[in-house]
């Protein structure tokens, strides 16, 4: 079991907590005297019930298709994670990494087409948890603590006074106001966090207090929490089949990640109103993220041996072992058995540490007929990462892979195999080399003003204009350690061994699951190893300073696959708000203008003298050519609609047509080129990129039958003009090979050339069905139940081009909540759906549907303490990818995870 607190961290926790503990007293006695001199009733309800029903309330009254969630009780949000209580959303589906939930789609369209803010404030992001050309603009949901969170409202159909940027939708995340809370309001929670894979239990604690000065003028919050996380997946990853060997499986490869990750979260508000035509507030938001993983993986590469066959070679293909298979026009080869086939022990090293800091100062001033609002807000974000690895190589006489058993790719061992492939005596130690140091810089700055002119009669209820400026700049540069073989062995003190070469066997060891079983969750027929043989990387970085490792080798900047790039972004519109027919026709219309200027720059590659290294994993070197410098400018005019009319008191119509659009990520747009191996792939970013742009149409009609019950119905249409594509195409390269003692020689090698360029549009059109009832209506404990489902089918014109598209989604949520007693179980199932358009050798990745069961138990101590227990796929689901002619890509355990704890709320 691992618990392990900074003693600083734990006394500024534990302080906050006994302060809040502290008030109770006073608390209770100034809620007394208040009463005494209140003569009007006040009746909260808190609770499941509660925040369902205040979210259908907020629903109904919305200007536009939205759906919300709220936390009526401080401190007491429906899901530990922010983003596992979004998919409960008609029409929204997450992406969970490692079991956690981290990213939002909304109807079938990828993250990066939902814009996310807090407190209508964007937050800029540089965390980038794999590589660094994978640093995006979308919002990292577990880097928010629920405990802050007031209210989540997804914005499925745009209104000129939003924000661009959510083709798809907008979710806007909006943390307690202390004047709207008008009253002293402490919260804390102490949990621990326990990870049915690595049988770990983590610690997970918050406070926070909000409190009201100077006759309710002044208005202070402050909150803290944190987190840590450990957390253990088991995988298998087939990389796909290579064109150039004959349609041979290229590598697979097992793996146990095991992450440990830390999280300090910090948010504080302070609202000074001196008038009640004047506010004046300030927002802080800081999280700070120490995420170490290590990934122990053994990969047996057929790729390599298949390529080393000939008539004299140790390694032949068995060819009663081996299939073909026509698919599609292309001869897989299904199943092979070879000899001399090489196994490659590794454990990667991959530290990623950062911060976040949003800062935001705004007023509103509301004069007559007039409110007039203005902010600026910073957001900086920063990530240093690290990525080293220990790589062995050994040869076992035979082996061979089946694609056709299932979910995972067999290996194929004879006993013999099985024994040589777990002796570590059989392997030599090949390099110690990998990221080290590279750095990524994120930075939004942005000022905007609002004003809304009211009018108490007539057509207009009111007009809205206002204009945002923002600069945004993404840094980010690649660095890496290589070690001298000879210079490693030599301070590890390996001896050589029959071939001049070292021996591997000091610095690898066995490894399996941390409990239970290795793939656990795995029933089919395939056969693994229950534990294999990795490096301890682990171990030997941690026994050295940072110091000491950089003198140990050479560390060079990956130039060709900088990011580099800049946008300012200059907005403004103008909207009318109108009502007819006594209020029961409601909407607004109006237009808003973008205009966006880039500047990237970046190094064109050199592809003349690329450099190949087998030896230090495979490492392919791209030289620097000459600079690049793009510069270019785009406008949009980005018209909407909403249309509400109340047929009876309890149902609604809504109409809604507009143009939305969402940016490419600035790494995108970087003119940036990487290289990876296993197959040897370079990656071409596009300075020229345009935004997605979508026409849209929604149509809902929403049936209110009850306080906190509706059925409902929306049909929407999206036209997206256009995507972007990953063209991909295999082109055979000169390059030079560098073996680990210095010799070379050029070869040809076949290369996959993945570009990103702009392509065709698609549509997309669904529909959405929600149903959400308590059933108080009911005799005994029944009355103390409800429902909550919803269904959406996506049309997808082009279901090989829209990653994220599941064609049938659903969620299934029951509960009982009484005086003591609260149950919730949630089912959230979604259909297959495309990952990415590129990857297994250009055949495409598919994640295979999955349904996952969540649940929560609350006992009510007594109305300030409450017993919580929540579960996180109580089901143990793995996720499951296929390529696009159906065979095995990924398959990953992510084990189930419980918290458990206390939750205060005063």
């Amino acid at each position: 079991m691992k618990i392990k607190t900074p003693p600083s961290l734990v006394t500024g926790l534990s302080a906050l907590s006994l302060f809040v503990s502290a008030q109770l007293s006073a608390q209770s006695q100034t809620d007394s005297v208040t009463a005494e001199n209140d003569d009007t009733e006040v009746i909260q309800v808190v609770g499941i019930r509660s925040s369902l029903q205040e979210a259908v309330a907020t629903k109904r009254n919305a200007s536009v298709i939205a759906d919300v969630i709220s936390s009526t009780n401080l401190g007491r949000f429906p899901d530990e994670n922010v983003a596992e209580s979004l998919q409960r959303v008609t029409g929204v589906q997450i992406q969970r990494v490692r079991g956690e939930g981290s990213r939002v789609s909304i109807r079938g369209l990828p993250p990066a087409f939902t814009l996310t803010t807090l407190n209508e404030q964007n937050i800029a992001s540089a965390f980038a948890l794999d590589y660094l050309e994978n640093a995006s603009r979308n919002f990292e949901f577990s880097a928010l603590p629920s405990e802050f969170v007031s209210s989540l409202e997804v914005h499925k159909t745009p209104m000129a006074s939003i924000q661009e940027g959510g083709l798809s939708g907008t979710v806007i995340v909006r943390t307690h106001s202390p004047l709207q809370l008008g009253e002293r309001k402490m919260a804390f929670s102490t949990q621990g966090a326990y990870e049915s894979n690595s049988g770990d239990i983590a610690p997970r604690m918050s406070g926070f207090y909000s409190d009201v000065f100077a006759d309710n003028t002044i208005g202070v919050s402050i909150g803290a929490a944190y987190t840590e996380r450990n957390a253990e997946s088991h995988s298998s990853l087939s990389r796909g089949f290579r064109h150039s060997s004959d349609f041979v499986q290229n590598l697979l490869l097992l793996e146990k990640f095991t992450e440990e990750k830390e999280r300090l979260s910090l948010s504080g508000r302070v609202e000074f109103k001196p008038m009640d035509t004047l506010k004046v507030y300030a927002d802080v938001f800081y999280t700070e993220l120490d995420n170490l993983s290590i990934r122990s993986q053994s990969a047996y590469n057929f790729g390599n041996t298949y390529r080393n066959i000939s008539d004299t070679s140790a390694e032949q293909l068995i060819a009663s072992g081996t299939t073909r298979e026509d698919v599609n026009g292309d001869l897989i080869t299904t199943r092979a058995e070879m000899t001399n086939v090489e196994v490659r022990p590794g454990g990667r090293f991959q530290s990623r540490k950062g911060s976040t800091t949003s800062f935001a100062l705004g007023t509103q001033y509301d004069l007559d007929e007039w409110t007039l609002k203005a902010e600026w807000n910073h957001s900086g974000s920063d990530q240093l990462a690290d990525g080293l690895n220990v790589l062995t190589r050994g040869y076992i006489s035979q082996a061979g892979y089946d694609s056709t058993v299932g979910d995972i790719t067999s290996l194929v061992l004879s006993e013999t195999a099985r024994n040589e492939v777990a002796t570590p005596d059989n392997y030599e130690f090949l390099s110690f080399f990998g990221e080290f140091g590279s750095k990524i810089e994120d930075k939004i700055d942005s000022i905007r003003f609002d004003a809304t002119r009211y009018f108490d009669s007539g057509f207009l209820t009111a007009v809205r204009f206002g204009a945002r400026y923002s600069e945004q700049e993404q840094l980010g540069i690649s660095r890496r350690l290589d070690v001298n073989r000879d210079d490693f062995a030599r301070i590890m003190n390996l001896d050589t061994n029959d071939n001049g070469g070292y021996e591997g066997a000091p610095v690898i060891e066995l490894t399996g699951a941390g409990s239970g079983d290795f793939l656990g969750a795995y029933s089919g027929a395939a056969y693994f190893p229950d534990t294999f043989l990795h490096t301890r990387t682990r171990d030997i970085v941690e026994s050295f300073s940072r110091s000491e490792l950089s003198a140990m080798g050479q560390i060079s900047e990956n130039e060709t696959g900088a990011i580099d790039a800049k946008e300012d972004i200059f907005s403004y519109y103008v909207q009318a708000d109108f009502a007819m027919l006594d209020d029961r026709l409601t909407g607004n219309i109006g237009v808003r203008v973008v205009d966006t200027d880039q500047t990237t720059r970046g190094i064109a590659p050199d592809l003349s003298a690329i450099t190949f290294q087998p030896d230090a994993g495979a490492l392919i070197t791209i030289p620097a050519g000459e600079p690049i410098d793009v510069t270019r400018s785009y406008s949009d005019v980005l018209p909407s609609l909403n249309i509400s009319y109340e047929v009876q008191d309890d149902l609604i119509v809504r109409f809604a047509a507009s143009k939305t659009m969402a940016r490419p990520g600035l790494a995108q747009i970087s003119p940036s080129t990487t290289a990876s191996n296993v197959p040897p792939t370079i990656n071409r970013n596009n300075p020229y990129l345009d935004p997605f742009r979508s026409n849209n149409l929604d149509a809902s009609v929403e049936w209110y039958f009850d306080d906190s019950s509706i059925l409902s119905a929306t049909l929407f249409s999206k036209h997206l003009e256009s995507l972007i594509e990953q063209e991909t195409q295999n082109e055979d390269l000169e390059i030079i090979e560098v073996s680990s003692d210095g010799s070379q020689r050029n070869i040809t090698e076949e290369f996959i050339i993945n570009s990103l360029v702009n392509g065709d549009g698609v549509n997309l059109r669904g529909v959405e069905l929600t149903f959400q009832h308590s059933f108080d209506n009911l005799p005994g404990l029944w009355s103390n139940t409800g429902a909550l489902i919803n269904y959406t089918y996506i049309d997808n014109s082009e279901p090989e081009k829209v990653t994220g598209a599941s064609e049938n989604n659903f969620n299934v949520s029951g509960y009982y909540e009484g005086e003591k007693l609260s149950v919730r179980l949630s089912y959230t199932w979604r259909d297959k759906y495309l990952l990415s358009a590129g990857e297994q050798e250009g055949f495409g990745r598919f994640v295979k549907a999955t349904g996952i069961l969540d649940g929560n138990i609350t006992y009510n101590v007594n109305d300030n303490y409450s017993v919580v227990v929540e579960a996180i796929n109580l089901l143990d689901e793995p996720t499951a990818s296929v390529d696009g002619n159906g065979f095995p890509a990924i398959y990953e355990d992510n084990g189930r995870r419980v918290l458990f704890g206390i939750k205060g709320n005063f």
